[in-house]
């Protein structure tokens, strides 16, 4: 209809003197069999299109109001804003006030997600919204959180993302039915559940076999958001940018007869950070403590940025080493944390003593300097893994002494290991130099904030820390 109807100015003035009140009028055209149009009345053109003759509304409502109109105009009904819509910005602000922090996991399923740390949750949030003059209801402002994709999650209550997402689709697609489908989706969280499945046996076994001297087994992980100073109801605490602590743990696996002690690598982002390089420092850090040990075995999670990166095995086949969660321990850690008095942590040195004396076994805690943060490269050919199987789906990986190789298997139960020769020829199997020639360091702005709002607030002697702590004029960005 739009393409077949055209209009045209109408004169003002008509014949018989008068003044014409149409603005317009519509020369109709249909197509005939040599598909040439040929202007036809408006009884014969809306007859022809099915509709009643006396009816030209639709015609009104496609051609608009005015001549010239070169498009359609979409309808507006259910478009105007709404009287009582909320501004949200005024909650964003105050929410990006508490300054979340990224999760030190990079994972698949949530690469932009953001956490706070433990002293925080969302009804202290809400509670100073509302002490600052402003209202809203509770729900209101819970929704803000989610839409800034804010985590709450505490350790070792975390859910499983593929599980999680599973719930949700037999929520949406399968109207909450208590079994899985076989669409698409159910057979690959079948799939995922026994690989869980798998782990865990496997887990277990390792837990109680017992092991011969030479051999270690342990958990590693990188316990979630730490910052400093923890000053629990201080109001300046939560809305100063502190540091963020770094304490990747090596728990010991297995029965008491074989356990060995826990090792805690600690540093702050004063110091290094978290990418692919500074991580694999930390398991090089913890390695030296073990020279006497021949054959490492460590069980981790499967957050491809920290424990399945071509830096780390790239780095590990320099050493001549091999490779579940430790969240056990960081929960020991944080239970130690509260039971401070007034759960406060002052600086760094707080820190350490409560990684030292937290949980029953016993702990090394090794404090990773700048000399620990090496160079580490990723030595991968893009050429030679391209027909192998992901990273994320090797279920075991093994690196062997003297060998430039990479041992995996796609599931535990597999009986034989697959070679993968993964690195570049040209890939110098040396230890690398320093990453960099002194700390990383802080913005000098977050560190004149931290002396200025919460210093007045310690002991005398836990001010150094902060007056030393080193800054850079460049910050680099977490990857």
């Amino acid at each position: 209809m739009f393409h077949s109807v055209s209009q045209l100015p109408t004169a003002t003035v008509c014949g018989d003197g008068k003044t014409s009140r149409r603005g317009r009028s519509f020369v109709y055209r249909l197509k005939n069999a040599d598909q040439v149009p040929q202007q036809v009345c408006k009884t014969f053109f809306l007859a022809t299109l099915g509709y009643h003759p006396a009816n030209d509304s639709l015609v009104l409502s496609v051609m608009g109001n005015e001549i010239g109109n070169e498009a359609i105009t979409r309808d507006q009904r259910g478009r105007h804003t709404p009287s009582n819509k909320l501004d949200m910005q005024p909650f964003y602000d105050h929410i990006e006030s508490f300054h979340p922090s990224v999760s030190h996991y990079r994972r698949e399923h949530a690469p932009h997600r953001r956490y706070l740390p433990s002293d925080v949750n969302i009804k202290l949030m809400y509670a100073d919204y509302l002490g600052k003059g402003n209202s809203c209801s509770y729900e209101s402002y819970r929704k803000a959180v989610k839409h800034k994709n804010i985590s709450f999650a505490k350790l070792g209550e975390e859910g499983c993302e593929e599980c999680i997402l599973q719930d949700q689709h037999m929520k949406n697609d399968h109207d909450g039915d208590g079994h899985d489908m076989d669409c698409l989706q159910c057979q690959r969280w079948r799939g995922h559940k026994e690989s869980a499945v798998q782990s865990r046996i496997i887990y277990q076994a390792d837990a109680e076999k017992d092991w011969p001297e030479d051999t270690l087994v342990k958990s590693v992980d990188l316990q979630k958001v730490i910052m400093l100073p923890r000053m629990p109801g201080l109001k300046p605490s939560i809305f100063t940018k502190r540091i963020v602590e770094f304490h990747e743990t090596f728990a010991s696996v297995g029965n008491k007869k074989n356990k060995k002690n826990t090792i805690s690598v600690v540093w702050h982002e004063g110091t290094a950070g978290r990418r692919p390089a500074e991580i694999t420092s930390a398991y090089v850090t913890a390695l030296k403590k073990e020279r006497d040990i021949c054959h490492c075995i460590f069980w981790v999670d499967n957050c491809s940025a920290q424990n399945k990166n071509w830096c780390l095995l790239s780095s590990l086949v320099c050493l001549g080493h091999t490779i579940m969660s430790a969240d056990s321990f960081h929960h020991g850690v944080e239970l130690e944390m509260k039971n401070r008095p007034g759960g406060v942590l002052y600086d760094f040195e707080d820190f350490v003593s409560v990684v030292t004396s937290s949980n029953s076994r016993k702990v090394e805690v090794v404090e990773m300097k700048n000399e620990d943060v090496l160079n580490w490269k990723d030595g991968h050919s893009c050429v030679k893994i391209k027909k192998a199987s992901k990273l994320g789906k090797m279920s075991v990986i093994q690196l062997r002494r003297g060998s430039r190789s990479l041992f995996f298997k796609l599931n535990h139960v597999d009986a034989h290991f697959t070679e993968l020769d993964f690195l570049r020829a040209k890939f110098e199997l040396k230890v690398p130099s320093l990453l960099r020639p002194h700390d990383q360091g802080i913005e000098e702005a977050k560190k004149n904030d931290i002396i200025r709002k919460l210093c007045p607030f310690m002991p005398p002697n836990r001010r150094a820390f902060w007056c030393s702590l080193p800054v850079s004029e460049v910050v680099e960005d977490e990857e």
